[in-house]
């Protein structure tokens, strides 16, 4: 059974603003806890197959993933898979009226 864990942040601002901010990668240090870097893999605009590298410090030390979108729904979200250094984990990212949440759920 995965492991699931949810991160929320709270806006006061529209979906679809919320929503073009957060797929801003190269504003990301506007919003991701920890931010340290992002390298954008891909080419063109936020969408479905956008590829990007965010490396951000957890826990006192540089994390880094690769994440791609798999599915893309504006206003409301994007779900995305990343690959971390031991297991691939999948993500869903929704964007509300009351702001930002990612549910993850990561293989034991």
């Amino acid at each position: 059974m995965p492991v699931e864990f949810t991160v929320q942040q709270h806006f006061a601002n529209a979906p679809d603003r919320v929503f073009q901010a957060l797929t801003d990668l190269e504003g990301a240090a506007n919003w991701m806890p920890g931010f340290v870097k992002v390298e954008i893999l891909s080419k063109g605009a936020f969408g479905l197959g956008t590829q990007w590298r965010a490396t951000r410090k957890l826990f006192g030390k540089a994390a880094t993933e690769e994440f791609e979108v798999t599915r893309f729904e504006p206003p409301t979200g994007w779900p995305c898979v990343s690959t971390a250094a031991r297991a691939r984990r999948s993500g869903v990212s929704t964007c509300s009226s009351t702001g930002w949440r990612q549910k993850t759920a990561e293989p034991r």
